[in-house]
């Protein structure tokens, strides 16, 4: 009896590991971010958000880099929300606007997309979250 439960214990455990690897997918396109100000992906390739190109290192982007250019966007207020575009710069430029949480999910072509909402925010589009490559 101890080694079917042990079996099963062992099934269970490679159950979540298949579902964690169905819900988080790396990253591939490191050359930009995509920060959306709304938690939508209507639209198509004319979502409400900005576009962040990556210099940050050789090796492009990763989810963690991506959040914190998309935090930056919405501190400075350059992001509201469900603003079809990023904002003008504003004048005197300060860093004390609301920023919402924010939820790094992989898109379709491999590019990360930060989305304003919780963490269920990108199974509830359809997008498995960002993962490290």
């Amino acid at each position: 009896m101890g080694g079917a439960l042990v079996g099963v214990l062992v099934a269970c455990g490679a159950g979540a590991v298949a579902a964690e690897r169905l819900t988080s997918q790396p990253v591939t396109n490191k050359s930009v971010v995509h920060c959306h100000s709304t938690d939508s992906l209507t639209g198509g390739r004319n979502y409400s958000g900005s576009d962040v190109a990556s210099a940050a290192s050789p090796s492009g982007t990763n989810p963690e880099d991506a959040l914190q250019a998309c935090r930056l966007l919405w501190s400075a207020g350059l992001l509201v929300p469900g603003a079809r575009h990023a904002l003008s710069l504003p004048n005197p430029l300060s860093y004390d606007h609301p920023v919402p949480p924010l939820a790094v999910c992989r898109m379709p072509d491999g590019t990360a997309g930060v989305f304003p909402g919780a963490s269920p925010v990108c199974s509830r589009l359809g997008l498995p979250t960002a993962g490290a490559a």
